[in-house]
């Protein structure tokens, strides 16, 4: 069925003379060839570069700045981006935020997300509760890079009180750009799952 589907995309897109799709017209063509389960469809059509993929941030008062940086940056790369908050520095709840990042993320309105608070230890404490999300905490370009490579983690957690905003717009561009190996990979990544 997802062959099926990805291969009906593609015929959409060369008819309309379109490079890329969204999300919400994948997802209607899902609907109706009755295929609930069009995660996988996302990924080949991400592989194949066809489908525009969307990203989700997210922050807490103490990853307001860091968070505003990210989205100026994805703003400046063309990225599309779904902002979920908080938009001042008055005090908020972290958990709050941190759902509303992975909601987008599990119902496959977005791709992948970007969590900041003070550390980013409390964001993916939260995130990381939640079916299906894979939230790393970091600081350094090595883990960035790696935690998408071998974990496929499709959460960033980053603290703005640890890192200033040009390193946080660094690692998120480590993030959104590595790729996931696969391989040896993809059993220990759905081990998580049980």
């Amino acid at each position: 069925m997802e062959k099926e589907a990805v291969t009906l995309l593609k015929n959409l897109l060369m008819q309309q003379n379109r490079k890329t799709v969204t999300l919400d017209a994948l997802q209607e063509v899902c609907r109706r060839m009755d295929y609930a389960p069009f995660h996988d469809a996302i990924t080949s059509l991400q592989q194949d570069g066809v489908l525009a993929p969307i990203k989700a941030g997210g922050c807490d008062h103490g990853g307001l700045e860091i968070k505003n940086a990210i989205i100026e940056y994805l703003k400046q790369k063309g990225i599309e981006y779904t902002d979920c908050g908080t938009y001042t520095a008055e005090s908020v709840d972290y958990p709050v935020y941190a759902k509303k990042v992975c909601a987008e993320i599990t119902s496959g309105r977005c791709t992948a997300g970007i969590l900041c608070c003070g550390t980013g230890i409390g964001m993916s404490i939260a995130a990381n509760k939640i079916r299906g999300i894979r939230a790393a905490v970091l600081s350094d370009e090595f883990s960035a890079e790696m935690t998408r490579r071998h974990n496929n983690a499709n959460v960033l957690c980053l603290g703005g009180r640890v890192i200033d905003s040009a390193k946080a717009v660094k690692l998120a561009d480590i993030f959104l750009n590595a790729p996931f190996e696969g391989g040896r990979h993809e059993k220990r990544v759905a081990m998580l799952e049980d």
